[in-house]
């Protein structure tokens, strides 16, 4: 294209991934995952009764 600008609103490092992440008109992230997975605290006792959930 010719004669167009792009507005960037904002740059970021992702410094871990070695990523530089340009930001442009109504894009959003995703956000990053947890170290440790919500799945994890998620348990069921020998009577069947889930617990961690919420």
């Amino acid at each position: 294209p010719k004669d167009y600008t792009l507005n960037i609103d904002e740059v970021k490092a992702a410094l871990g991934a070695g990523f530089i992440i340009v930001m442009a008109g109504g894009i959003i992230d995703m956000p990053g995952l947890p170290k440790i997975p919500a799945a994890c605290g998620i348990d069921i006792d020998e009577n069947g009764k889930i617990t961690g959930l919420f």
